[in-house]
């Protein structure tokens, strides 16, 4: 019971005091350089493990050795979703960080998107409260 009423709380919170203006504005320049954001990314990509435990899983299952060249395969079942995962969270990025931009320049929408989060986060309690699987 006390998540719930927290978290009315802290939606009727939220929406009440939803801001009209940015608190840190968005700077015109890069707080990193490009490359350290890339390197940064790198390191942190090859460090995880859950990409490499779900290919070993998942990959040689797709592999047909009687089409020959199995290493290419491997290559080319890698790369695949490697490209897709860059193109599509580049696009995310992009369109955040223009997202980012249009609604801090505007108060209104300022207010709307702050407004819309504490309902959303009403709407997780009204939907915590319904449940059956309360905590």
């Amino acid at each position: 019971m006390n998540l719930i009423a927290y978290l009315f709380w802290l939606g009727i919170r939220t929406f009440c005091h939803a801001p009209l203006q940015a608190e840190n504005p968005p700077a015109r320049t890069c707080a990193e350089s490009v490359g350290k954001a890339t390197r940064t990314g790198i390191i942190v990509g090859l460090t995880n493990p859950k990409s490499f435990v779900l290919f070993t899983a998942i990959v040689p299952q797709f592999i047909n050795q009687a089409a020959g060249n199995v290493p290419l395969q491997f290559l080319l079942l890698g790369i695949v979703p490697l490209v897709i995962g860059l193109a599509t969270d580049t696009s995310w990025a992009l369109l955040a960080g223009r997202a980012r931009t249009w609604i801090t320049k505007s108060p209104k929408a300022m207010l709307a998107f702050g407004r819309i989060g504490g309902l959303s986060i009403i709407g997780v309690g009204v939907s915590v409260a319904v449940s059956d699987n309360r905590p």
